[in-house]
């Protein structure tokens, strides 16, 4: 009668080995594909930021740049004197209970018919 109890308790032990090893068995499957899914996100964020660097550099090249340069910068002159102003314009801060303090710093700006404004380029890609 003992080595009844005996051989059930062993078989009983081996049930529940093979129990606990299919259970790890099945989260390392689990963890196994969560790393190749990881593994291929950063596959492909190293992509991207190969596509992006090779970009930077051709933006940032003088190639690129030169005729941005050639177009953009003639506009752009020097300060005329007439622009300048002497300090004692500048107003003195106001206080904060002031309503109109936009429409007193926009009357105070000279704005010129021929004044020329760098023309906004579209980002491409």
């Amino acid at each position: 009668m003992m080595i009844r109890v005996v051989s059930m308790s062993y078989v009983a032990l081996v049930a529940a080995l093979i129990f606990g090893l299919y259970h790890v068995k099945l989260d390392t499957r689990a963890l196994e594909k969560e790393k190749a899914d990881l593994t291929e996100n950063i596959g492909d964020a190293n992509a991207d930021i190969s596509v992006l660097e090779a970009e930077w550099a051709t933006r940032t090249s003088p190639d690129y740049l030169k005729p941005l340069v050639a177009d953009y910068l003639p506009a752009m002159k020097p300060a005329d004197p007439m622009q300048m102003s002497r300090l004692e314009k500048i107003p003195p801060r106001s206080t904060p209970d002031s309503s109109d303090q936009i429409e007193q710093l926009l009357s105070m700006v000279e704005l010129r018919p021929g004044s020329h404004q760098l023309p906004r380029s579209r980002p491409t890609l």
